[in-house]
């Protein structure tokens, strides 16, 4: 998707939804996020309220992998009902507890606090998975909004870091060309749009 091949993720997420497999939960979520994004909100929608049926249903056979998808998808309807919040927090909670080495429920619980502007907690469950991991893209990328939101650190320096390990990071691009845009650095601003419209032409938008 960062490559913008809107379509062929669609078909590529719709293949893995049918294979039940331990990722097939992952490849659903990922479906119903990019309807959304391309404005199917009601189709969208309706697929991310399946989630809340299959984990009541459950009754705590999921695995870590489907516990993110769950929370994935009930952060999404938390759009309309912010007091999902707590359940999207829970499964991710369970996840952690069946699997502390994946690192990936650090990194959603980070992104959840700081959309709820508790930019501390955030960054504890970034750096939980930066400790693991000083390389992991995601991580670097939460934790760098976490300094910008805060006003404090360096952001830049994360930000360039992170494009270090993945030059191809749209989102850093495009974070860093705002920055320096913000700060007068035209030059800067500009090469940094220009790469992220190379990797994908509609990022911008």
């Amino acid at each position: 998707m960062r490559l913008g091949r809107l379509d062929e993720a669609e078909a590529a997420f719709s293949e893995a939804a049918q294979t039940g497999d331990i990722w097939s939960l992952t490849a659903r979520v990922n479906l119903a996020e990019l309807m959304f994004d391309r404005g199917r909100i009601d189709e969208a929608m309706q697929r991310f309220d399946e989630f809340i049926d299959l984990y009541n249903q459950a009754n705590g056979r999921l695995g870590p992998q489907d516990l993110v998808a769950v929370a994935r998808a009930v952060e999404a309807l938390g759009r309309n009902n912010p007091d999902l919040f707590q359940d999207a927090l829970r499964a991710l909670d369970e996840a952690i507890s069946l699997d502390p080495s994946w690192l990936e429920p650090h990194v959603r619980l980070g992104n959840l606090f700081l959309k709820k502007y508790d930019s501390p907690s955030a960054q504890e469950e970034y750096s939980v998975a930066l400790a693991a991991n000083p390389n992991h893209p995601r991580a670097l990328l939460g934790l760098a909004k976490a300094l910008e939101f805060d006003g404090t650190g360096d952001a830049t320096g994360v930000l360039q870091q992170l494009l270090e390990i993945d030059p191809n990071n749209v989102e850093a691009h495009v974070l860093l060309a705002r920055r320096y845009l913000t700060r007068e650095g035209h030059e800067a601003a500009r090469e940094h749009a220009e790469m992220a419209l190379v990797v994908n032409p509609g990022s911008l938008l």
